[in-house]
């Protein structure tokens, strides 16, 4: 929660001095001016201007390496899979969290044929 400390107007919502504004993080991820695709997981979507690890001051230092470690675990599975789709729909829609800040499927079966034993 945060609180705002003038008078502003936000795409047409005047927010006064003092009113409490919750900042959605999820909302923001999904930005139609900001994002092509923005309900789409786009892995190599570059640049990629979310918010998850924060910005500015607040910034995660452990980002990067977040960003190397997906990007390493992607590159390794990938390289072992033959394919993979989905197994019928999607048993929901996918639904936020504002606590967790976090967008998910309840369900989501997925075919994956196995690989060679490693």
């Amino acid at each position: 929660m945060r609180t705002a400390t003038e008078d502003t107007v936000i795409p047409g919502v005047p927010i006064a001095k003092g009113e409490s504004v919750y900042p959605s993080y999820v909302s923001a991820n999904r930005d139609e001016e900001v994002f092509d695709e923005p309900f789409c997981f786009g892995v190599a979507r570059n640049p990629n201007k979310h918010l998850a690890f924060g910005f500015g001051v607040h910034f995660s230092l452990g980002a990067e390496l977040a960003r190397r470690e997906v990007s390493s675990f992607f590159a390794e599975r990938l390289s072992r899979l033959k394919s993979i789709e989905l197994n019928g729909e999607p048993a929901s829609s996918p639904r936020s969290s504002a606590a967790s800040r976090r967008c998910r499927f309840d369900t989501l079966a997925a075919l994956i044929p196995a690989g060679p034993k490693v």
